[in-house]
């Protein structure tokens, strides 16, 4: 009987970004002739992907996560071949050669293209700088959906006392609205739930990811914090102003797709965590205390300056 080597990859704790991060070691996994199963809360990262044997599973039971916990400590501490009866009947096998990565226990501390790396050499492939692709927008089944208006997605996370960094301070984001709409932009703010407050002259947008990585795909340009919806802007090719705090921009995901403009402003603390990051799991400076975050406090002018160096990029001006 042939035997068919399975790769498990448990990623369902993985932020958007990371997991958009991860598509290319799934490639290559399965270009060498492997199957991949990825538990991930983004399925639509995969959808339409042209190489077979892949299974994206969304949704996940606890029988499911203790499953993929025992595989790994096996694959870890005891053997890498086993004979398996009952297996649930993801592809049709009685001898499985399998690796077993719980992805969320070895982010920690790695910044992206590091933890690419480590899970490479994790299953013994050579390490190869690729960027992301979302297959299923090579398929042709997908056009503009807000013909013939030019559009600007938004991103602004909400303060959150644990993250004070994702947040954009300073910003009149209705005077830049109203500057977008007099030159003929539709604005689309992503919202992230239905509480969240709608600033004057945007529409609400709220979408299915893939429907998402559509609008962002045919967007003009983005404006947001650095998060799950810049990484998709990265991987589309999308003209990008994103907002960095204490994240030091180098490290950013697809650093080699990026067409836009960064902005972060000097951090009033000399051993800042963008200014000096050492790799392991460092932490704002400024968080839990009442000091102003500089590094994420901006004026309307560098706003403004940074849409009219963006509207070039997109060849609008």
């Amino acid at each position: 009987m042939m035997k068919k080597q399975v790769i498990y990859i448990y990623a369902r704790n993985m932020h958007l970004g990371d997991t958009i991060a991860l598509e290319p070691i799934v490639r290559q996994l399965l270009e060498s002739g492997k199957h991949v199963v990825i538990w991930t809360k983004y399925p639509a990262i995969f959808k339409d992907y042209p190489y077979k044997g892949l299974k994206a599973i969304g949704q996940m039971s606890l029988l499911h996560r203790r499953y993929v916990k025992l595989l790994h400590w096996v694959n870890k501490f005891l053997i890498k071949q086993i004979h398996v009866k009952g297996l649930p009947n993801f592809y049709d096998m009685n001898l499985l050669d399998f690796h077993a990565l719980e992805v969320d226990n070895v982010k920690k501390g790695l910044e992206a293209e590091n933890m690419v790396k480590w899970i490479a050499q994790y299953f013994g492939l050579p390490y190869i700088v690729r960027s992301p692709v979302f297959f299923f927008l090579n398929q042709g089944n997908y056009v503009n959906p807000y013909p013939p208006k030019k559009y600007v997605i938004l991103h602004i996370k909400e303060l959150n006392e644990q993250l004070p960094f994702k947040h954009i301070y300073g910003v009149n984001w209705e005077k830049i609205i109203r500057q977008l709409n007099q030159e003929n932009y539709e604005v689309f703010q992503l919202i992230e739930h239905a509480h969240s407050k709608i600033i004057a002259g945007a529409q609400p947008l709220k979408k299915q990811l893939d429907d998402l990585i559509v609008y962002m795909h045919y967007a003009s340009f983005f404006i947001g914090s650095d998060s799950g919806p810049s990484h998709i802007a990265k991987t589309t090719q999308t003209p990008a102003i994103i907002f960095f705090g204490a994240i030091n921009p180098a490290y950013i995901q697809n650093n080699s797709l990026f067409k836009g403009i960064v902005l972060q402003n000097p951090c009033t603390k000399p051993f800042c965590y963008h200014i000096q990051n050492n790799g392991n799991d460092a932490q704002c400076l400024l968080k839990n205390t009442s000091e102003e975050l500089s590094c994420c406090t901006f004026t309307d002018k560098q706003v403004l300056d940074a849409i009219e160096e963006i509207k070039k990029i997109d060849g609008q001006s």
